[in-house]
């Protein structure tokens, strides 16, 4: 295939882009172009032909970004938590095509949506290659992580209930099912954790209740002390249904308890440290189950949950990027 025959047919990509409505439609077009720009690399055809299919490749990413995020988030039912999208062949039981319908992956959805979010000057300069594309991402996350942690609620609190966004490391894109963190939600590092002004929430005498892997418990304690708590006991989650781990496998977390002040529980109620509850199929969801022991040994108090993922229950102040008032 000669140079010009890839560049015409980058440029009707390019025009069908331009009239594209759909998800299906941007992600034929991200494919073509991603094909194009890998056939130009090993043909060795020209730095113009591999730019201009980069640029599209690009650009198609950035569009089905735009789509994604302006779609609805299933919460579950007859799509099982999935987001359903207009575009694509559905099948008879599923007339809603999902991003699995379309074979976007989750980590190829939340690029997309990053890339959608960049500036557009920025978004620019990754296309002319003045600027790496995951530097130009790192860079946003960075600011929107600041924009975050700056509107933390003025108000203090007894109860502070914590699922901090650890970051792992490491990517796990090769195990069906066991895809990382940083594929379902942003992550935070230990020292953007640790930096988060979480004194400032807690009242002189409070409690926290944080939720850890054992994987990260040397950083699971920094933060914990970052936040100005002492650490004093934890809870073990049994999730019944076992995930993939290195050495065992991993069917456990726990819930840290640190006090700041008083924090001796207002009833005594000795609850089982092990807590047997089947986890469900959405990732990092904890169950309710936890929260209700919260509240039956601090019955008052004003109560605060840090990375809420939903609407805030009753009684209780939420934050977070996915947080919703109730």
């Amino acid at each position: 295939m000669s140079t010009d025959l890839v560049i015409a047919r980058l440029s009707t990509a390019r025009n069908a882009l331009v009239e594209a409505k759909t998800a299906a439609e941007v992600k034929a077009v991200m494919d073509a172009a991603a094909a194009a720009e890998t056939f130009a690399k090993r043909q060795k055809l020209s730095e113009e032909t591999i730019h201009y299919a980069t640029a599209l490749k690009l650009d198609a990413e950035r569009k089905l970004g735009e789509i994604l995020r302006e779609a609805p988030k299933a919460t579950g039912g007859e799509h099982g938590g999935r987001r359903p999208l207009d575009g694509a062949r559905a099948e008879p039981s599923n007339p809603t095509p999902t991003l699995r319908d379309l074979g976007i992956d989750k980590k190829t959805s939340a690029r997309a949506q990053r890339l959608a979010a960049l500036p557009e000057e920025t978004f620019e300069a990754v296309k002319a290659g003045e600027v790496k594309v995951n530097e130009a991402l790192r860079g946003k996350r960075r600011e929107d992580l600041k924009e975050r942690t700056a509107a933390l609620p003025p108000d203090r609190y007894r109860i502070v209930y914590a699922d901090p966004p650890w970051a792992y490391g490491d990517e796990r894109t090769g195990l069906q099912g066991y895809t990382a963190a940083e594929t379902h939600y942003p992550t935070m590092k230990l020292p953007e954790l640790c930096a988060l002004d979480v004194r400032s929430l807690a009242a002189d005498d409070s409690v926290l209740f944080m939720w850890a892997t054992f994987p990260l418990l040397p950083d699971a304690l920094d933060v914990m002390k970052a936040w100005g708590f002492t650490y004093k006991q934890a809870f073990v989650w049994d999730k019944v249904r076992r995930n993939f781990g290195n050495y065992h496998a991993a069917n456990a977390e726990i819930l840290m308890i640190g006090t700041r002040g008083s924090g001796t529980p207002e009833v005594r109620i000795e609850h089982d440290q092990v807590q047997v509850i089947e986890k469900t199929a959405k990732h990092s969801e904890k169950p309710e189950e936890f929260r209700a022991i919260i509240d039956s040994l601090y019955p008052t108090g004003n109560r605060i949950e840090l990375f809420r993922r939903g609407v805030a229950p009753a009684g209780w102040t939420v934050w977070g990027n996915e947080a919703v008032a109730a």
